[in-house]
């Protein structure tokens, strides 16, 4: 079940229950396993930060152009909630373990964007106008971009074989993952060139004097 959940009601059972118990007698945790998913949380909120801090870094000292980043980063989000709903329609919870696959999941989905991303903005450096460039930018990197994403997948189907406790735990990791990187192709062979198109602006274009 969920771990926070179950910790707060959990909670609020022993603080009816000091009430009914004997004069000097106290009840008190000493094991609480949703302080280890909290830092899990939190420390994932804190690398998603960083992460995009650092991609936008990336991209504006390899293509220069602010508008990029913003284009590489619209896949975060989709795809977070993307996996979030896949987890939710599952029956899977945040735990230790889909918070993991979330950590894990970060790197790839937001790679293949940026791999379309500049195929774009090469593209467009070409000389093609925003359509074209953006069609044919992702057409370029399209099958290469499926390739890396099956083989990772086809490592993650090996824990989906496991059985007994083992399965139980990191089932919910390798389908985290599994779920972020085909979201991530998905949301990179669409959404990213549709922005690549309307907000990655024309890099032929000099600003008026």
């Amino acid at each position: 079940g969920n771990t926070i959940a179950i910790v707060e009601a959990v909670k609020a059972a022993v603080s009816d229950m000091q009430k009914t118990l004997p004069s000097g007698m106290k009840v008190r945790a000493i094991f609480d396993q949703s302080t280890f998913v909290r830092q899990s949380y939190d420390g994932l909120r804190k690398e998603v930060l960083q992460a995009m801090v650092l991609i936008a870094i990336v991209i504006l000292v390899f293509l220069q152009n602010l508008r990029a980043v913003l284009v590489a980063l619209i896949a975060i989000p989709i795809a977070f909630a993307t996996i979030l709903l896949v987890l939710y329609a599952s029956g899977q919870t945040l735990n230790a373990f889909t918070l993991g696959g979330l950590t894990l999941a970060m790197g790839p989905l937001v790679d293949i964007s940026v791999v379309v991303l500049e195929s774009v903005h090469r593209k467009r450096h070409a000389g093609q106008d925003e359509a074209a460039a953006a069609l044919h930018g992702t057409q370029a990197v399209a099958l290469p971009a499926l390739a890396a994403t099956l083989t990772t997948i086809a490592v993650l189907i090996a824990v989906l074989l496991l059985y007994g406790l083992a399965k139980k735990l990191f089932s919910p990791l390798a389908l985290t993952v599994a779920v972020g990187m085909i979201a991530g192709y998905v949301i990179s062979m669409t959404i990213t060139p549709v922005a690549c198109r309307y907000l990655l602006g024309d890099p032929h274009r000099r600003p008026s004097p």
